[in-house]
Formats: structure tokens, sequence, C-alpha cells
């Protein structure tokens, strides 16, 4: 299929979200948001909803961006988190737009212009690479805009069209009943949504070759924008020939080589994890973990560090990690998010690292999830007792008697 001009395939843009797949999750998502908004904490739920949809938009993104027009059945391409990562982008993007209202007009005003053009260049990163944080990166913006071009201009012209055009339709349908309303509303947020998501991947897919993007169905491709040489370019880039030989053994052996002898940038780690995902070698992707969780840990990148280790649990719930202060921090991060998984892998602590200095302070993190995250006072005061009574010379033993006190005050 050629790949035309974006203008003169709006009609496409535009029936794209009503098509089997599209519809489907358009309705299903408008459901659960109108199910949900007369329940408490609906808000954290009708933001789920929003991570589901963004994330059917992702796979919609690079399902288009590598030539295939039409829609995706399932969102088998791109990781779980990739919706949450839209999200964390969005968010982030406000933020800079509140912050740059705050700066002197002339500047503001430039600040915003360079915000609106830069987001959906943001987008493309976080959908292709799924790390937000790189697409925060102004360089990634300019380099899409410079390589692209005027088409570029266009989408950015389009995607405020879109704003607008949602913004009127939900504003024109607020007359409704309420479930009726909030439905409609929804519905049509999510379809412009996909149709953007759409609008962008055609965007990559009509510039691909400047963009050095293999539009080829099923391609390992590298980052498409980079903002600037990466370490490890060269090494990347004869990886990557490797991949659309047919080579990948050679190159999961070349990159594996280099990341265990010299180490590698985090590009190069983000890569390597790629390929071996894509051919689900699992003993490899926890082998990997391990070394990843560590130099993420030494960058201070904890959140990131936690992530992998989650990733690798699924493979196996029996993965953990072998630095005790990895184990320690991944495990203060799980405590809120999820409670049970952080106090297994505190428990075991002690099994791992018998002769560790470091019990009393493994055992007090895991009494304060269990009663702050778990509300079970009870399982506190068994982890402290245990803990206690072992460790009696431990740096801690003073915070695990005092915790333990309080505790039992509490009733």
């Amino acid at each position: 299929m050629s790949a035309e001009p974006i203008w003169n395939r709006l009609r496409d843009v535009w029936i794209y979200p009503l098509r089997t797949s599209p519809l489907i999750v358009i309705l299903i998502a408008a459901t659960l948001t109108t199910a949900v908004s007369w329940i408490m904490f609906s808000t954290f739920f009708q933001i789920c909803v929003v991570a589901y949809v963004y994330k059917f938009g992702n796979e919609v993104l690079l399902h288009t961006a590598h030539g295939n027009m039409e829609p995706p059945e399932f969102a088998s391409r791109v990781d779980d988190d990739s919706g949450w990562n839209q999200i964390k982008l969005l968010v982030a993007f406000t933020l800079l737009f509140f912050i740059a209202f705050l700066l002197p007009f002339p500047i503001s005003i430039v600040v915003a212009l360079i915000l609106l053009a830069g987001y959906p260049a943001a987008t493309i990163q976080v959908a292709l690479e799924n790390d937000w944080l790189g697409a925060l990166n102004p360089a990634t913006w300019f380099t899409a805009m410079r390589l692209i071009g005027w088409p570029y201009l266009g989408v950015v012209l389009l995607s405020l069209a879109f704003f607008a055009s949602r913004s009127y339709l939900q504003e024109a349908i607020d007359f409704l009943p309420g479930v009726l309303s909030v439905f409609l509303s929804s519905a049509i947020g999510f379809y412009f949504s996909i149709a953007s998501f759409f609008m962008l991947g055609y965007l990559v897919y009509q510039n691909h070759e400047v963009l050095g993007f293999d539009s080829s169905p099923h391609a390992q491709s590298l980052p498409v924008l980079r903002a600037q040489q990466d370490p490890d370019q060269g090494l990347l880039d004869e990886a990557e020939t490797l991949v659309q030989q047919g080579k990948i053994p050679e190159a999961v052996s070349m990159m594996g080589s280099h990341l265990k002898m010299r180490g590698g940038s985090r590009m190069f780690h983000t890569r390597y994890r790629k390929i071996l995902q894509s051919t689900n070698d699992k003993a490899r992707l926890l082998d990997h973990g391990q070394l990843w969780m560590s130099v993420l840990g030494v960058q201070n990148q904890w959140p990131d560090a936690m992530n992998v280790f989650v990733e690798c649990q699924r493979i196996d719930p029996e993965f953990s990690p072998k630095d005790p202060e990895v184990w320690y921090e991944i495990a203060r991060l799980l405590g809120p998010r999820s409670p049970d998984q952080a106090l297994r892998l505190l428990l075991k602590y002690p099994t791992q690292f018998p002769k560790s200095k470091q019990m009393g302070r493994h055992s007090l993190l895991a009494a304060r999830i269990c009663a702050q995250e778990k509300m079970d006072n009870a399982g506190a005061l068994r982890i402290l007792e245990t803990a206690i009574a072992q460790f009696p010379n431990d740096a801690d033993y003073s915070d695990l008697v005092s915790l333990s006190d309080q505790l039992r005050a509490r009733g």
C-alpha cells in the first residue's frame, strides 16, 4: 500500500474507530466508565479504564506503523504497562503546561507551543519504546519535526482539531440524562483517542524511511526518534542488522556478552530485553533481570528496578534479587502497590541471606507493610516478635521493640 499524505486519508482516520475491534474496545470502556462513575473511588477506576484504552491505542499505533491498515484484534505486541505510561506522559505534559503559564508572557506562549508540537512525537515514542521519561526529552520532539517536516505540523494541527471537536461534542450532549450523558461523553473521548493513535501510527508508516523505522510486518526495530547518538549506537546497529537478517541468537549472544563484560547504555539494556521478550527466552530474561535491577539501583532508578522485578516474577514466581539492597528497595516500593508480594519477598530474606546484618531492617519494613497496607496488626506483631527473639543484637532492635509497643498500645 502506498503511503499517501495523511490529509488524503482523513476518511480512514474518521472511520477507523468504528471498525470491529476498536468499536468493541470503545463500547466496553464507555460501559465500564459509566458503571463505575456512581461508586466510591470512581476516578481511580476511570483512570484504569483509560489505561486499558491507551494500551489498545499503543497497539493500534504500532500495528499501523508496520503498514497494517486493518485494526489489530488484541493488544499483544505492547507491554502490559504501556497504557499507564501514556497516562504518565499526559500528566507530565499537563504539569509542564501549568508551569509554562507561570512564566513571563512571551516565554510562556513559546513554551506552550513547543509542548503542543512535541506531544505527538512523545506519544509515538512511548508507543514504540514504552519509555515515557525518555519521551519527555525535547530533543526527541525536534528530531521528529526535522525528519518528518510539514506532515508533522499537519498532524499537530489535526490533533488540535480533534481536541476541539471532542470538547464540542461532549459539551453538546450535556443536556442528556446522567447515565446516557456519561456513556456518550466517554465513548466520544475514546473514539477520538483511538483515531489519534491510528493517525500517529500512519504518520510513522508514511515517513518510515526518513525515521529509519522498519515498517515490514512483525519487524523488531530500533527506536525511531533518536534524541542523540547513543554511546552503544554502533553495537545497537550491529544487533539490529543481525535481527533483520533473522540471526536473533547471534544478536542475543553478542549483546549479552557485551553487557556482562562492559555494561551498556539504558537503550542497549532495553533493546536487549525486548529481543529476549520477542523470543520468550525466559532463562536469559531472568538472568538479565538480575543485572538490570542492580544497574538501575546504582542509578537510583528504583521504580524501574521494581518494574523489572515484577516482570521477572511473572516469568518465575520464585524469582528474587541477589543483591540485599535491591531486595529492600524493591520491597519498599512494592508495599503500597502489592503488599502481599512485598511481604512474601521480605519474609524470604532470612533464608536467602542467613548471615546478613540487615535482618531487623527487613523485618521492620515487613511489619510496617503488614500494619499499614494490610491493616493487620496481629500479623505485624508476629513478625516483630519473631525478629525480636531471633535478632537481639541487630542495629534496628530498638526500632523493632518500639513498633511492637506501639501496635500493642493500639490494641
